[in-house]
């Protein structure tokens, strides 16, 4: 029980820095793009790309606005009960952090051919409003009631070494995918997921039935008995001292664009994959059914009002958790997308893209509208309206300068955030540094006549 206790605490501390920004896919030619479907090309002969980052991260039920309040001393502090109360039946916190350390692209003829590597880190975790209600309430308010409290839990952090192609066949149509080499560097997934209590009111028993499993690899989660467990979730915990580990994988990025007049369709799907845990990987497991008498945990836990010693000699001398050794596999996170853009006019471009996101097997759906402006040569400004997970004030921002060979590009969903982050349930950004060298822009510039017009 402590275990699933730390570890529940441990998530709902995730920081909140996996979907991805939906704006930066807009910004055609770029890089940024690129990366959102490998037939998007840069415009430029040449496109390096300079440490770059992203950030993206969600909570579901409320916002700090709905729950922070003054106590009698005048200072702020978070209104627990009121937070729980916002929870929906199923709640979720997510976070990603993509750091782009190199990249590098170059067209030749009709071929485009591409090098990056990337540090990623992604973490989902999702968990019944029962949870929370037992962790700060106790079970006393679930008399004659079995709840299912078990958490769903993924994080992992490893890095890419993508080797990327695109092709053009002919004037509109071109083809592009990715393969990543992927090594993994540390994870804590969770399985099976049933964990149920039943509280009755003869001498206030409590009975769990459970099937609860981690996998874990690296050194984010150490188990060694009751008394002898850590829980570092954050990206920053996670060992990258390593330069290579035994835990390796591969994934694949496919993408298609068409041009049809002033109408330009492009469709790709991102991270089909998985990583393969071999180093320090260990399963813990609790399955089977065990009784407790007499026993409120969590408010005691909160109170100090009995030994939690005591408590947890009762849990370590009743429940069962067997620890084995052994490598397993997990599936990224999938992204798929769909977009239409509309070229106006020489300087404006609207469009509207279909977004969808996997994660453990449940699926997340997007939809963006934009509107792109090149307020001058080399700057480009845009909008973008996103609704996202029943939400539907999402209004972000993005743009494009370009000085010289040096691009910047800077672009978020979440405007809101920016403005006001204490009344937002969700942040996400990203800023990238760029060199262009070598105008692809004009058909003609595809077979350049001098040598000395390569760095126009």
């Amino acid at each position: 029980m402590r275990l699933l206790f730390l570890l529940v605490l441990s998530t709902l501390s995730l920081p909140l820095l996996a979907q991805l920004d939906l704006g930066s896919h807009f910004i055609r030619g770029s890089w940024q793009a690129h990366q959102s479907n490998p037939a998007l090309l840069p415009q430029q002969r040449i496109t390096i790309s300079l440490p770059n980052i992203y950030g993206y991260g969600e909570v579901s039920g409320f916002t700090l606005d709905e729950v922070l309040q003054k106590n009698d001393q005048g200072q702020t502090v978070v209104d627990v009960g009121k937070a729980i109360s916002l929870l929906e039946p199923e709640n979720y916190i997510r976070d990603r952090i993509d750091l782009g350390t190199l990249g590098i692209g170059f067209h030749t003829g009709n071929w485009y051919l591409s090098l990056s590597h990337q540090v990623r880190q992604n973490a989902h975790s999702k968990y019944p409003k029962e949870l929370a209600q037992l962790a700060w309430e106790g079970n006393a308010q679930f008399i004659g009631q079995e709840i299912q409290i078990a958490p769903r839990l993924g994080i992992q952090a490893y890095q890419e070494f993508a080797l990327g192609l695109g092709y053009k066949l002919g004037k509109n149509f071109t083809l592009g995918g990715r393969i990543k080499l992927l090594n993994g560097v540390g994870n804590i997934s969770s399985l099976n997921h049933d964990f149920r209590l039943f509280t009755s009111d003869d001498v206030y028993q409590l009975t769990v039935n459970a099937d609860y499993a981690l996998n874990t690899a690296g050194n984010q989660l150490r188990y060694n008995g009751f008394q002898d467990i850590s829980a570092n979730l954050d990206v920053a915990t996670f060992d990258w001292s390593n330069n290579w580990t035994n835990n390796t994988g591969f994934a694949l990025d496919l993408g298609a664009s068409l041009r049809l007049g002033k109408v330009e369709l492009a469709a790709s799907i991102l991270d089909l994959g998985q990583i393969n845990w071999k180093q320090d990987a260990t399963q813990l497991a609790i399955k089977g059914e065990y009784t407790f008498e007499g026993l409120d945990i969590f408010p005691n836990v909160w109170t100090d009002s009995v030994s939690f010693g005591s408590i947890v000699d009762t849990l370590e001398a009743r429940f069962k958790v067997s620890q084995t050794n052994g490598a397993y596999a997990t599936s990224l996170p999938a992204y798929s997308f769909l977009s239409a853009n509309l070229k106006m006019n020489e300087s404006t471009t609207i469009g509207v893209l279909a977004y969808g996101e996997r994660i453990s097997d449940e699926w997340f759906p997007a939809l963006a509208l934009s509107l792109q402006k090149q307020i001058f040569k080399g700057f480009t400004l845009g909008g973008v309206y996103v609704i996202r997970n029943k939400r539907f004030g999402n209004v972000g921002v993005n743009t494009s300068l370009k000085i010289g060979p040096l691009q910047i590009v800077a672009a978020t969903d979440n405007l809101l955030t920016l403005l006001q982050s204490s009344n937002s349930n969700t942040v996400n950004g990203r800023i990238g540094i760029n060199l262009l060298f070598g105008q692809m822009e004009k058909e003609e510039q595809k077979i350049l006549p001098n040598e000395k017009d390569f760095f126009k």
